[in-house]
């Protein structure tokens, strides 16, 4: 039982980063996408 509580809390420690990651790689896309775009456009 305790064990199962660490390993909980180490989830738990884990969670917002595995709520920050999707948010901050679209993110990331979106940057890169619109950079890809503006290269294109000026080449």
């Amino acid at each position: 039982m305790a064990k199962r509580l660490s390993q909980m809390r180490r989830l738990g420690d884990w969670w917002p980063l595995l709520c920050e990651a999707p948010k901050a790689t679209a993110h990331l896309i979106v940057r890169v996408s619109i950079f890809a775009m503006t290269i294109a456009e000026t080449w």
